[in-house]
Formats: C-alpha cells, sequence, structure tokens
C-alpha cells in the first residue's frame, strides 16, 4: 500500500456502482431542491483564512450549513464530532456546549451556533452583494483619516461593535406598544 493510503484498498460494493452510485448520492439532495449543487453568482472576493464548521454527517441541521458553504464557493474546514468522537470535548471547551452545527470565522472572529443564523451570517458576509470582507458596522474614519483618505486614495475601515439587546415577553412588548 502507498504512502498517505488508508483502508485496506478494497472498495465498498455501493461505491463500485458507477452511475447507480452518483444517483442514489444526488437523492439524498432530491428532497432539497438541488441546494449546495450550484454555486451563486456575482461573488465577493473569498476570504483570506478558510471558515471552520464543526459538524457530523447524520445531521439535518448541519448539512445545510454546508449546502450554503457550497453554494458559497467558500474554503472550509469540517470538524466531524460524530457520536463517540473524542473532539466533542474539544467543542465544548471552544464553545461552552456539545452541539452543532457550530462556525468560526477567523476572518471576523465570529463564532456560532444554530444553522438558520449561520446561513444568514455567511449570506450577510459573503453572499452576493456583500463585500466579503467582514459583517462588522462600517464606521466613518474620523476627520483626520478622512482627509488622508482624499489625498491617498479609498481606505476601506471596519469595526465591530458590541450591542446589548434585552429580550421581551409578547406581553411587555405589546404594553410598550401601546404607550
Amino acid at each position: 500500500m502507498a504512502p498517505g493510503w488508508c483502508g485496506d484498498g478494497i472498495v465498498p460494493l455501493p461505491l463500485t456502482l458507477g452511475p447507480l452510485t452518483t444517483s442514489s448520492a444526488a437523492l439524498a439532495s432530491a428532497f432539497r431542491m438541488g441546494k449546495g449543487r450550484q454555486a451563486r453568482p456575482a461573488l465577493p472576493p473569498a476570504p483570506a483564512q478558510p471558515l471552520e464548521v464543526w459538524s457530523y454527517e447524520a445531521s439535518p441541521f448541519c448539512r445545510v450549513v454546508r449546502e450554503r458553504l457550497c453554494e458559497l464557493e467558500l474554503a472550509h474546514k469540517v470538524v466531524t464530532v460524530a457520536r463517540g468522537s473524542a473532539k466533542r470535548e474539544k467543542l465544548v471547551e471552544l464553545a461552552g456546549k456539545m452541539q452543532v452545527p457550530y462556525l468560526v470565522d477567523p476572518n471576523t472572529g465570529t463564532q456560532m451556533f444554530e444553522s438558520a443564523d449561520i446561513n444568514a451570517y455567511l449570506d450577510r458576509t459573503y453572499g452576493p452583494g456583500s463585500n466579503g470582507a467582514s459583517a462588522a458596522a462600517v464606521v466613518e474614519p474620523p476627520a483626520q483619516e478622512a482627509a488622508e483618505e482624499t489625498t491617498q486614495g479609498s481606505k476601506a475601515g471596519t469595526q465591530t461593535v458590541t450591542v446589548e439587546a434585552e429580550l421581551l415577553d409578547k406581553a411587555s412588548f405589546a404594553e410598550d406598544n401601546n404607550r
């Protein structure tokens, strides 16, 4: 066996069936109407560093995130944390709990759970119409930097803004709006 190869070299029967294997693999995506099979048009430049997704294959929530990463043509590393994996402890150390999918974006410093939130973040940050650089709010440069900008050309400036929010129950919300 050649160095770097794993396994015994025997291809499992289901993977030797050529077009039937490809068709059966496509069947898994049939119910998702082709999600993850085609890149989106007019994408911004790719981020400098690959994203990291903590996931496991059988999770439908992880699947939709992996599909979006493919649609946006984003380089990413998948860290598999299937049941029984020692990597689950590493995820708990990193994120504080065992939940997937979990996204780590070293380009913006973002770390988050929840597939819907992750996909919204990916669209906002790296989807068509975004600048592909950051999900952070763009802040106007101070007057001195603005003056330098006009003489030296364009500068892009971003700043991360922390916002405190309070969740209200429906009764409190209705009461506040009726005032």
